[in-house]
This record gives C-alpha cells, sequence and structure tokens, in this order.
C-alpha cells in the first residue's frame, strides 16, 4: 500500500466511521456558519472549506486552475450543494464538502477516478 492510499483511507476511515462528537462539524452546522449574517462565523465557514480545498490539492487532486478561484467561489459550491442535497447535511462536513468540491471543479486524481466515486455507496451514520 502506498502513502497516497494510506492517506485516503485514513481520511474515508475518520470522516464515516467514527461515532459522533461534541465537536464533530455536520453539513447542518456548516450551513448555518455559512449563511450566518455574523461576519466572523461567515469567516469560520470560508476558512473551514477552504481548508477542505487545500486538502483535496495536498491529496493530489487536480481541481482545475487554482489562479481562477476565489475562496468565495469555492464556499459557494459546497454550500449550494447543501442546500441541494438536505438529505446529507447531517454527514460530517468534510465529507459532504469534499463531495461538493469534488463535483463542481471536477477534480480528478492521477488516476482520473473522481474523489466521490470513492465514497461507501450507504451511510454508515443512519
Amino acid at each position: 500500500m502506498n502513502v497516497r492510499t494510506l492517506m485516503i483511507s485514513i481520511f474515508l476511515g475518520s470522516a464515516f466511521f467514527r461515532a459522533a462528537e461534541a465537536h464533530f462539524l455536520t453539513g447542518n452546522d456548516l450551513l448555518k456558519n455559512c449563511t450566518s449574517p455574523d461576519k466572523d462565523t461567515a469567516a469560520f465557514c470560508t476558512g473551514i472549506i477552504v481548508g477542505y480545498y487545500e486538502m483535496l490539492t495536498f491529496l493530489q487532486y487536480d481541481c482545475g486552475d487554482d489562479s481562477k478561484k476565489t475562496a468565495g467561489q469555492i464556499e459557494d459550491v459546497v454550500v449550494k450543494y447543501l442546500k441541494e442535497h438536505p438529505s446529507d447535511r447531517s454527514k460530517p462536513a468534510a465529507s459532504v464538502s469534499t463531495i461538493a468540491i469534488s463535483g463542481g471543479f471536477k477534480c480528478l486524481s492521477r488516476d482520473e477516478e473522481s474523489f466521490s466515486d470513492r465514497w461507501p455507496k450507504s451511510n454508515p451514520q443512519q
């Protein structure tokens, strides 16, 4: 098993298979923060989402030309996904954000497999 496969496995395991905890950020939490009129809360949302995007690029996913994206555009993709997929909002924010970003920007790995194609089809939290 190479390092990249190990990192993806650890991420997927932690995103889907750990018990819910008080500090666990869900899609509902993220949407609430992103749509808050409070500037500090909205900035928190932007920072979290940009962090998820950065994680994808660290894992060697190509999401297109970064110089043509703004933090606001990346956030818009995630917020749109959360609004259009209310049944996914109870899932971990990292999971739904990564799926939204991957789909919105057509992120591909070196082997051209979509990131969202790697997620389990069932929801173990239900």
